[in-house]
């Protein structure tokens, strides 16, 4: 009896939960608000939110919202998970558009014992995460944790 109400919770929620090749519309007035930066930052702990990230910058373009620069700066044990022949650098190679960077936290390679040759080479390497995203919002760039 558990397994089938944990089988049937897991149903719902899959059904529940937007596919990520299922692009939301924008509302317009949401464009012309975006349309005052063209830089973009986002800070990632996850799979999902890295492929959250490339998602929304793809609808964020498909809306008109100009994009010069997205970049994606990511920390913790994801890290793990962007090795070189990896699903996500299938993933990222596949739909990352070409103005949308990645970089890895050094402190928490450090932390987690992984070296920048375990990461694919298209992610680059920053000395912290955060320092980072305050340079980036320093420089006029629009940023969020999820």
């Amino acid at each position: 009896m558990k397994t089938l109400f944990t089988a049937i919770s897991i149903a719902l929620l899959a059904l529940a939960t937007p596919r990520l090749t299922q692009a939301q519309t924008i509302d317009e007035t949401v464009v012309n608000d975006l349309k005052s930066t063209t830089h973009y930052a986002l800070g990632a702990q996850s799979v999902k939110e890295i492929k959250g990230a490339i998602l929304t910058m793809k609808q964020m373009q498909a809306a008109g919202v100009e994009v010069e620069h997205f970049e994606v700066v990511i920390w913790g044990k994801v890290i793990r998970e962007l090795g070189a022949e990896s699903e996500m650098q299938q993933f990222i190679q596949e739909n990352a558009p070409e103005n949308m960077t990645f970089n890895v936290c050094a402190m928490a390679m450090k932390k987690l014992e992984v070296s920048r040759e375990e990461i694919m080479p298209e992610i680059g390497v920053v000395p912290n995460a955060y320092i980072r995203l305050f340079q980036l919002q320093a420089k006029g760039y629009n940023t969020i944790l999820p």
